[in-house]
């Protein structure tokens, strides 16, 4: 393997980025800077607001979970006002400034992005965005749901086909969308399911849900 190497911008150090080097290189989404374990936390924690900055080792681009921002295998961070792709080596390739606060963002096979986002009224909502992070719809709810609380989405995921599945904490239950934010069905507390929040689907195409109590549900999704 080819040894890339990537320069602390602190001490100037030489950084390696392969996950068998000592050295390991970060990278600062927030400042755009590269730095070593040592200035992470000697120098970089002293910029005021950092605590709140994503740092990222560059060999674990395509898997990491960062603050439950990087989700998917092209390296995408979302903070309260940018976005940012980022190729496979930690490089930038598009940043677009945004109007509101990103809290989860999943990437689907149609080259598109669903997030949740929140607007400074404090309404949350679901998103649907393309390669450039434009707004293409948006879904904050459904009338036969939430017609007396508001829309809480907690958590989102999207399978092969396009189908979108959000938790929403208001309502106790599930919301399924098509790739184009409209709305399909809902489950819930009379499919057995009890305060669901966190939901992942795997290779075999199976939802993965997982609830307050501790429960885990499995569910096999056709597509």
């Amino acid at each position: 393997m080819a040894q890339k190497l990537a320069v602390c911008a602190f001490c100037r150090t030489l950084l390696e980025t392969t996950a068998i080097k000592k050295k390991v290189a970060l990278k600062c989404i927030n400042c755009d800077i590269h730095l070593c374990e040592n200035c992470k936390r000697k120098r970089h924690s002293k910029i005021k607001g950092s605590k709140e900055h994503c740092i990222i080792s560059l060999n674990q681009l395509g898997t990491l979970k960062a603050k439950d921002s990087v989700r998917c295998n092209t390296g995408i961070y979302f903070g309260p006002s940018d976005a940012i792709l980022l190729n496979n080596q930690g490089l930038i390739k598009n940043r677009s400034r945004l109007k509101y606060h990103v809290d989860k963002i999943a990437a689907s096979e149609h080259d598109t992005y669903i997030i949740i986002s929140q607007r400074l009224s404090s309404i949350k909502a679901v998103q649907g965005l393309n390669s450039t992070f434009e707004s293409k719809w948006t879904y904050e709810g459904h009338s036969s749901i939430n017609s007396i609380v508001k829309f809480e989405p907690m958590d989102i995921s999207v399978s092969a086909s396009g189908l979108i599945y959000v938790t929403d904490e208001s309502t106790h239950s599930i919301h399924v969308l098509t790739q184009d934010g409209d709305f399909v069905k809902n489950y819930g507390k009379e499919h057995g399911i009890i305060d669901p929040e966190v939901l992942h689907i795997d290779k075999e195409g199976q939802l993965i849900i997982w609830c307050r109590d501790g429960t885990i549900h499995v569910a096999y999704i056709s597509s």
